[in-house]
């Protein structure tokens, strides 16, 4: 298994950062210093940019220089792990860690490392595997995502169905629970990356972690630095 970090330079919302200090230290590092203990053959940070491959090089990681054109508003994750696996052919599994999700606990990472590589969870309990084509890790929504709605033509709102029934007026609790992507850890297989026609493919484990804050938005940043400070990141 190699750790990859996709760093790209080009962040509109929230200018330069991938090397914008967060409690203390440029956010790329939080990633980088997490990555680094974990059992893994080596930490490869992908990007276009030189200020922060030297960040990257500086907390010892090895730097994957990307061209600019995966570096775009519209280049996509599989387009990101094709170049690294082009680079490292040989390489089994990618654990994809984004900066965006700075706060995590190794021993989170580690689990989520197990289940793939044994099927085993931390506490030595047996997970019963399938053929899985990738590991996605998830977190509990606060609202079912069939309360929601999509807006079409006129504003007029369409209910996400569950089958055929609308469940935007019942209690949260007698809907489905739902999950939402937070990019806390994302294990890839390289073959069917390599050659599958997206980077999930159509068999994903669900990985429930504990609740994390993307950093996205300046509202989202303004918020972490508000929990680091608290010392509840």
């Amino acid at each position: 298994m190699i750790v990859l970090i996709p760093a790209r330079g080009g962040s509109r919302r929230i200018p330069c950062k991938n090397i914008k200090m967060l409690g203390g230290k440029p956010l790329i590092q939080w990633t980088i210093d997490a990555a680094c203990q974990l059992p893994v053959k080596d930490v490869v940070v992908s990007t276009e940019d030189e200020q922060i491959a030297d960040v990257a090089r500086s907390l010892g990681a090895t730097v994957l220089p990307r061209p600019d054109d995966l570096a775009s508003d519209t280049a996509t994750d599989h387009d990101v792990v094709k170049h690294f696996l082009g680079r490292f052919p040989t390489c089994n599994h990618v654990v994809y860690l984004r900066p965006t999700t700075p706060s995590r606990d190794t021993s989170v990472l580690k689990e989520a490392i197990a289940i793939v590589e044994n099927g085993y969870s931390a506490s030595g309990d047996m997970i019963d595997s399938a053929p899985w084509s990738s590991l996605r890790s998830v977190q509990k929504m606060p609202e079912s995502a069939y309360k929601c709605f999509d807006m079409g033509n006129e504003h007029l709102l369409n209910p996400i169905r569950h089958g055929r029934r609308d469940l935007t007026n019942l209690p949260n609790q007698q809907c489905p629970q739902t999950y939402a992507a937070n990019g806390y850890i994302d294990i890839l297989s390289g073959k069917w990356a390599r050659y599958g026609a997206d980077v999930f493919g159509d068999c994903i484990y669900g990985y429930l972690t504990p609740p994390v804050v993307e950093l996205d938005t300046p509202e989202q940043w303004a918020y972490a630095e508000y929990l680091i400070e608290k010392g509840l990141a």
